[in-house]
């Protein structure tokens, strides 16, 4: 049997484009700089990032607010991940100018003192607020 030798251009460089110049994460400030939040929608940062550190999954954060884009979630996890200091520091101040909110509109009778113990309690387990 003669073996027939076969042309091959294996080596030659694939055609097929990708881009890989950086993409923007999909966030913005909102309300003159008080809170960020993903681009077209009211969600806030604080919310991907508490989930993703509560277990949830890009996809579980998606079935959970279906309007927002997979690959959305998956850019500002993956800002979280680079910037972890950065978030935490910024979720910190964030809620303690939250907290001098509540504590003022309780203080001059606007919150109820039911009200502003939930806001306490949900606060409780913040995990931007212990050392991690």
């Amino acid at each position: 049997m003669t073996q027939t030798k076969v042309q091959s251009d294996w080596r030659r460089p694939l055609e097929t484009p990708l881009d890989f110049s950086p993409m923007p994460v999909p966030l913005r400030w909102a309300e003159g700089g008080l809170v960020v939040r993903l681009n077209n929608s009211r969600i806030a940062l604080d919310i991907i990032v508490s989930r993703y550190r509560r277990g949830y999954t890009p996809e579980m954060i998606v079935d959970n607010y279906p309007w927002l884009e997979l690959s959305d979630i998956y850019l500002i996890i993956a800002f979280y991940l680079r910037n972890k200091e950065s978030v935490r520091d910024y979720l910190r101040e964030s809620y303690q100018q939250a907290d001098q909110g509540w504590a003022q509109s309780f203080a001059e009778g606007y919150t109820s003192e039911e009200s502003y113990q939930a806001y306490l309690e949900s606060r409780a387990d913040d995990w931007f607020d212990k050392d991690c």
